[in-house]
């Protein structure tokens, strides 16, 4: 259980002295859009089932013996996207992004369906410009369109493809035969599928595919259902817990990860796992990239 005060409605619940735009190093922009989900629903109630259990994530690192929140998280509120279509939505949460970010602060970004990851995107190429995206997920959301929308979830990181960006997609277990002639190719996105790491997840082999400047997105059904079963479109054979743990170890020792995003959080009444896990691994992502020399081994 964590000590924290749970009564901020912050992430971490801390309190207003470690909370402050001013002085933080990490600033929590909520997005939670949901307009093209095509399974089941509910991740707009993403950010805030995983504020609510990031309350319970202990401070005390046992790793590393550090208290990471003492760099000073603040969480942005989160904005009205109800009525709004993807593209107005996204320039709202570009514009909480691009706050943070001219600060000098490190964004976490909280969705919300996939597509939320192009708003980050778009800000940190501008700053940038060698960027490729290191991508968690079960889908290669490659599509050009889907059920008529090219901003929909699962066209995401095809729109970060047509930005000159790379992605390399970890996890991946589920895409369409167009997706496939892309994947083949292998100059727009680089896949290490799901059956291809299930033994062996090669984290130096899979970071040699990186630039220098990584942007990385976790869609939480990359990660197993069993350890994350609260997502809109499980699939069987994701990833595990300590297999991601190693591999952004490895990603933040030799990269610099200039923003994160964790997206498609389904709320489960009664079952947290998926947002708990997702909020400590945000913690964990802050002692990775703010405490490198007593994280990484």
């Amino acid at each position: 259980m964590g000590s924290n005060t749970g009564v901020y409605n912050n992430f971490l619940g801390l309190p207003p002295e470690q909370t402050r735009f001013e002085t933080s190093k990490v600033g929590v922009i909520q997005a939670p859009l949901e307009n093209t989900t095509s399974f089941q629903h509910g991740t707009r109630n993403g950010p805030q089932a995983f504020l609510r259990a990031s309350e319970q994530v202990e401070l005390y690192d046992i790793e590393s013996g550090l208290d990471f929140s003492k760099v000073g998280v603040t969480t942005l509120p989160a904005p009205k996207l109800e009525e709004l279509d993807n593209v107005s939505a996204l320039k709202i949460i570009e514009n909480d992004v691009r706050r943070v970010v001219d600060h000098n602060l490190w964004p976490i970004t909280l969705g919300g369906e996939h597509t939320i990851s192009y708003a980050p995107i778009k800000v940190l190429k501008e700053k940038f410009p060698d960027l490729c995206v290191l991508q968690i997920d079960a889908h290669a959301d490659m599509r050009e369109t889907y059920e008529g929308s090219p901003f929909s979830h699962a066209c995401v990181m095809k729109r970060v493809s047509d930005m000159g960006i790379k992605v390399v997609g970890v996890g991946i277990r589920n895409y369409s035969q167009d997706e496939a002639a892309i994947i083949r190719e292998g100059r727009k996105y680089c896949a290490f599928h799901g059956h291809e790491v299930k033994d062996h997840l090669d984290a130096k082999k899979i970071c040699k595919e990186l630039t220098y400047n990584v942007y990385l997105t976790i869609d939480i059904d990359g990660f197993d259902p069993s350890e994350c079963p609260g997502t809109g479109t499980p699939e069987p054979g994701g990833l595990r817990w300590y297999q991601v743990i190693d591999l952004m170890k490895q990603l933040f020792r030799d990269h610099n990860v200039v923003g994160v995003d964790i997206n498609e959080i389904m709320p489960i009444e009664g079952d947290s796992r998926t947002e708990f896990l997702a909020a400590k691994l945000a913690y964990k992502l802050i002692g990775y990239k703010f405490f490198p020399n007593q994280t990484a081994f």
